[in-house]
């Protein structure tokens, strides 16, 4: 009540007015939000100008891989060859025999469950075309089961 006392809602300052004074003029050239993309050029289009810079491109960026591989190759590295390589290896050598007793060590098996030797190799020839369904590292396990 004391605010409506003290001004008057229905009459307005006169620098509040806009009308009075105008709305604020912008030079015509300015744009206000996101700014358009500038048009492609159709005539680089019809030649391939594109697909040519990106091939130059690619083509420098290679030259610049290849000398700084070429750089590398001539700060005094030596080479590897196959001669070189072969001097250096050395063949494994077979493991030592697991430790026996000696009176285990003199004895040969007696044990043989299998009829004859021919018999034997179709099994383990068997086993091993079975193997490859079978899990576990040698193919001893479960059948996989497919889905």
């Amino acid at each position: 009540a004391q605010f409506r006392a003290c001004h008057d809602i229905r009459k307005r300052e006169k620098e509040d007015d806009f009308t009075i004074q105008g709305s604020q003029k912008f030079p015509v050239d300015r744009v206000f939000g996101i700014s358009t993309r500038p048009s492609t050029p159709i005539f680089d289009l019809f030649e391939n100008r594109y697909q040519d810079r990106w091939l130059m491109e690619k083509k420098q960026a290679e030259r610049k891989q290849r000398e700084k591989i070429s750089k590398k190759k001539l700060q005094g590295k030596i080479y590897e060859t196959r001669a070189s390589l072969f001097r250096r290896y050395s063949e494994p050598v077979d493991p030592p025999p697991l430790w026996k007793l000696s009176r285990f060590s003199r004895i040969a098996p007696t044990l043989q469950t299998f009829r004859s030797d021919k018999m034997r190799e179709k099994a383990l020839m068997n086993h091993s075309s079975d193997a490859i369904a079978r899990q576990g590292m040698f193919g001893h396990g479960v059948y996989y089961q497919t889905v």
